[in-house]
């Protein structure tokens, strides 16, 4: 067998893969000619070869194909580095086949990997010659073909976020380039006297011997017990300190990077980092024109492949997927709108293309401003000047901050939108929806396997007339037979209605008596002669109307309703709305709102058989008492308390569904119609109204509803309140919830809710003396409690005047005096022994809303328009630091938290607990350091009680949903240090959960969080950073 020193893998200018023999002085490069064997086992015994020149070096592994082994914290320094005790073994994970790359290429990071910090780690790497399984230490060295460079690239932020597991965040595409070459194990031995040094564009950052916890045979013998290592196998060994995360100032590899990791003699392991091109694909447009992904066709604009083929670092895999494919700008997606009226070969400076039409940094869109003019992100030129050295458009201010463009949106283009389908199309969707619900209800009323008689249906043995049971079907099966079809038996041996709706599509357009009629399926009850049957002329957009649904599925949503929605924002006396419900009272517009909101909790085993095949009857329900509710307005009618319930449900829906301006708006309607209507003045002098004491509390109750309404939503977006407390002539509600509910009301205490939130404490006990028994005007006073606190630091922010900061100061002091006030027992989140289920749940929503108002009043405010608005006071400082105990305590309540809490509860709560999350994590990432690990461990634990409550409201309420996902991403730059003084700017930045001025208001918006990173984030001095230290390799 003939020896070698080392050996390379490479394309040929001929053409072909081959290996060939090199001596250690010789540099593995292309050009070089050489004798070129088809394998390695060809070059060993000296077989056949064929004089080639090298073009292109390849990964010098003899199998592709094969996942590659990574070892992590294998070095010492790199233990000492990240403050990670030494393992007692080895951790691995695996990186696909598909991570393989080939030496001096160039790597395309995707997306999601160049927003996460993408990291380099030069690592010495084992090729196997044979498989091996249980082998010794001993015997683990005869099993290495050679050794070979790697570079196990890592997006750090998914190692942090992947629970422990690190094959997503290594295991990208091309992450794990491997070369120049191969050197045998008789020349090249990891000891002690070998370095491995990595550079990036030129600079050192990795330079250390071979440090190994775990030497190279104790590694292979531990891998390999009770396991299979296929022979070929790449092992990475781990890396030594230097890496980006803890370099100072911290390093991510950016688009035009070089990367060199060294080993003498092995050589030089080069990649060129490249994110442009990966991401303008990804987004579909880069530079003038639009990509169009097609499996059969892709196009560029001609002068942007000119472009690319003058730039050598660009793959040549790209440039051959578009060489045959037609590169005029006619052939693009945007030319009817765009490209028709420009030149393919012409692009100036002042000229506008698609992309500055439909290409927008979303930074940018988010801070409302526009780039600056020689960087805009959505110029022509801009693009074109920056496409040649392959980085990506950028803005000014990302550039500034380091951060680069994020283009998530495309501005509306004319036309339909890409998927819509035609009214025709949807006409018909409707009425085979409608056809097969029919289908389904007929299923369990013909004779099952045997011929079924048209008009006729089974019962007890005896073929009774099918119009005394539905006469619905009498009309389908004559117009069936008018048309000489043959009638399927849908018995159980076939494949259902199904199987009959693809040869009824002629029927659909010649039987109208259809239109409008419910979907049944085989689950509903059966039709009855008393049942109403639907008018012909219902659209099929009303098909799940109130007034259209059975009557079984309107009395389920009716107590669906009144055992969810009812608790939370009691205005139903359901004894009186029964009985206006069967006398045909209750306006269609109110059933339609009740039902957008009780809809939502019909469980998984009825939606079928209530809604047939849609999935979301609440947005049906929502979209048509929206416009009842808008044909009533236009009729000018005067205002009823049923206008006033309908405004608020819809308001409610629209704000736990879609949180936005739009959202934001239906509260002010419900608010002005109460006010129009004089409903926030019920027991002034001189208001008689004519009403019974019966009727006076319900109308109590719906406006404390609209109160609590503006209060909790204001309070959450951090706008002005809709209602001026000092107008309210409406007393407190007299009766408990549960009373109210059943009809049963009490004759009114007359005690009114205080207008100062800072001597609120004063009235707690007489209102706990006149409280129903179920804590709930103790409930409003703690909003009001919050909404003063809100309206105290909206005050503050646009203008610090004496007086506001002394009324925060007193409203500091409240909490003292209301703890003071009420009983020992109150603020106890245990159940006591007779308290009642909604009364316990009311008591800890009540909890939850004075911590958050003690949170809220200790964090520090921003003054507007000052210079030193950042600036953060030493007394601002202490009750910051300090409030970490009320956001500790509001995550304490859920430990008393019963699960069915969540389906009845406000579901406001949700912004509360983001609120806490946030205000956790601030301090997480601003105080919490090392050498206090009872804080962390603590804070850690109210975060991961906050997260799997948040996560249980998610299951109710959509709002909550937004909020889990805006946590996430947050959660994503909690290991950025925040430095004291840019505690204020963060703050002001997040204390909205809900910003109805956003174009996305529910998530973090995280281009505002990053400029507020202090300076020693990025390059700082060592004693002011705090890392963590919880990520290997």
């Amino acid at each position: 067998m003939a020896h070698w020193d080392s050996i390379i893998r490479f394309t040929a200018v001929e053409g072909g893969e081959y290996w060939a023999a090199l001596s250690l002085d010789e540099t593995a490069a292309s050009g070089l000619k050489v004798k070129g064997y088809a394998s390695i086992e060809a070059l060993e015994s000296d077989g056949v070869f064929a004089g080639v020149t090298v073009k292109n070096l390849l990964a010098p592994v003899p199998t592709t194909g094969i996942p590659i082994i990574c070892v992590g914290l294998n070095y010492r320094n790199h233990a000492n580095e990240a403050s990670i005790p030494i393992p007692e073994d080895p951790p691995m994970w695996y990186k696909p086949a598909a991570a393989l790359a080939d030496h001096d290429t160039s790597i395309s990071f995707p997306p999601q990997a160049h927003r996460s910090f993408p990291d380099f780690e030069g690592e010495l790497t084992v090729i196997l010659r044979d498989s091996m399984r249980s082998v010794p230490a001993s015997k683990a060295m005869s099993y290495i073909l050679g050794y070979t460079i790697g570079n196990d690239l890592t997006a750090r932020v998914f190692q942090r976020t992947s629970g422990g597991q690190y094959t997503y965040a290594k295991g990208f595409d091309k992450f794990g380039p491997l070369g120049p070459r191969l050197v045998h194990p008789s020349v090249f031995s990891p000891d002690q006297n070998r370095r491995i040094t990595t550079r990036v564009n030129g600079k050192v950052v990795q330079d250390s011997p071979f440090d190994f916890i775990f030497p190279v045979d104790e590694l292979l013998s531990f891998l390999s017990q009770g396991t299979t290592i296929p022979a070929g196998t790449a092992i990475m060994t781990g890396t030594p300190a230097g890496v980006g995360w803890f370099q100072n100032p911290k390093c991510p590899l950016k688009d035009g990077d070089v990367v060199e990791v060294e080993v003498k003699p092995i050589g030089v392991l080069r990649n060129t980092i490249m994110k442009s091109l990966a991401l303008a694909l990804e987004y579909g447009s880069i530079g003038g024109g639009a990509i169009l992904h097609t499996p059969h066709q892709w196009t560029l604009p001609l002068y942007l492949l000119q472009t690319v083929q003058n730039t050598p670092i660009i793959q040549t895999r790209y440039l051959q997927m578009y060489s045959q494919q037609d590169l005029s700008p006619s052939a693009s997606r945007d030319t009817t709108s765009t490209t028709s009226t420009r030149s393919s070969g012409n692009l100036n400076r002042g000229e506008e293309d698609s992309a500055s039409k439909y290409r927008v940094c979303s930074n940018c869109k988010r801070l409302k401003r526009k780039c600056t003019v020689y960087s805009r992100c959505n110029s022509v030129y801009t693009a074109h000047a920056y496409i040649g050295n392959l980085e990506r458009p950028t803005c000014s201010r990302c550039r500034t901050s380091g951060y680069t463009c994020q283009y998530e949106d495309r501005k509306r283009r004319p036309g339909p939108a890409k998927g819509s389908v035609s009214s025709k199309t949807r006409e018909m969707s409707f009425r085979l929806n409608h056809l097969e619900g029919l289908l389904q209800g007929l299923h369990g009323q013909l004779t099952s396997g045997q011929n079924a008689v048209p008009g006729y249906y089974a019962q007890d043995s005896e073929m009774q007339p099918l119009a005394y049971h539905n006469p619905l079907a009498v009309d389908f099966l004559q117009g069936y037979e008018q048309q000489n079809f043959t009638y399927p038996i849908l018995g159980p041996n076939s494949n259902g209605p199904m199987q009959a709706v693809t040869n009824m599509e002629p029927l659909l357009q010649l039987s109208p008596s259809l239109e409008g009629y419910p979907v049944r399926t085989e689950d509903s009850p059966p039709f009855s002669v008393e049942q109403p049957v639907m008018s012909p002329d219902i659209s099929a957009s009303t098909l799940f109307s109130a007034s259209t649904l059975a009557e079984d599925s309107k009395q389920l949503l009716i107590c669906l309703y009144f055992d969810h929605i009812q608790p939370i924002f009691p205005m139903f006396r359901k004894p009186m709305f029964h009985q206006r419900f069967h006398e045909n009272q209750i306006p269609e517009s109110l059933l339609n709102a009740m039902f957008a909101m009780s809809s939502r909790f019909v469980p998984t085993s009825d939606i079928f058989r209530v809604f047939g095949k849609f999935s979301t009857p609440w947005e049906n329900f929502a979209k048509l008492a929206h416009q009842q509710s808008h044909d009533r307005l236009e009729e000018n009618s005067a205002i009823c308390l049923d206008d006033i319930k309908t405004a608020c449900l819809l308001a409610i829906h629209e704000y736990t569904n879609y949180p936005g301006r739009k959202a934001w708006m239906y509260v002010g309607n419900a608010v002005r119609l109460s006010l129009a209507s004089r409903l926030h003045q019920i027991d002034i002098k001189g208001n008689s109204c004519g009403l019974s004491d019966a009727d006076r509390e319900e109308w109590r109750f719906v406006w404390w509803a609209i109160w609590k309404l503006d209060s909790t939503i204001n309070v959450t977006a951090v706008m002005p309140f809709g209602i001026d407390c000092h107008t309210i002539g409406s007393a407190l509600v007299s009766t408990t919830v549960a009373d109210f509910t059943n009809g049963i009301t009490k004759h009114s205490t007359g005690t009114f809710l205080g207008t100062d939130s800072a001597k609120l404490w004063k009235e707690v006990r007489e209102m706990q003396f006149l409280d129903p028994g179920d804590g709930f005007n103790i409930h409003l006073l703690a909003v009001s409690l919050l909404r003063g606190v809100s309206q105290c630091q909206q005050r503050l922010y646009a203008n610090s005047t004496p007086e506001e900061i002394a009324r925060m100061m007193a409203l500091r002091n409240t909490f003292s005096c209301m703890r003071l006030a009420l009983p020992a027992w109150y603020f106890n989140a245990a159940k006591r022994p007779s308290e009642q289920f909604h009364s316990h749940r009311h008591r800890l929503e009540t909890i939850i809303m004075f911590h958050t108002a003690h949170l809220i009043i200790n964090e520090p405010v921003r003054t507007l328009g000052t210079e030193q608005a950042h600036i953060i006071t030493g007394d601002s400082l202490s009750c910051w630091q300090s409030s970490i105990t009320y956001a500790e305590d509001l995550a304490g309540v859920f430990h008393h938290w019963e699960s069915e809490y969540f389906a009845v509860a406000d579901p406001v709560i949700s912004c509360a607990i983001w609120h806490a999350h946030c205000g956790l994590t601030i301090h997480k990432m601003s105080f919490t350091d090392d050498s206090n690990s009872e804080v962390a461990t603590r804070i850690d634990n109210a975060l991961d009680l906050l997260s799997i409550s948040l996560e249980n409201f998610a299951r109710w309420w959509q709002i909550a949903r937004i909020l889990q996902d805006s946590l996430k991403v947050f959660q994503m730059w909690s290991w950025v240090h925040l430095d004291v003084s840019k505690i204020t700017e963060v703050v002001a930045q997040i204390r909205r959960a809900i910003n109805p001025d956003s174009v996305e208001p529910g998530l973090v918006d995280v281009s505002l969080i990053c400029p507020s990173i202090p300076d020693d984030t990025l390059d700082g001095n060592e004693e002011n950073r705090v890392w963590t230290t919880d990520i290997l390799e």
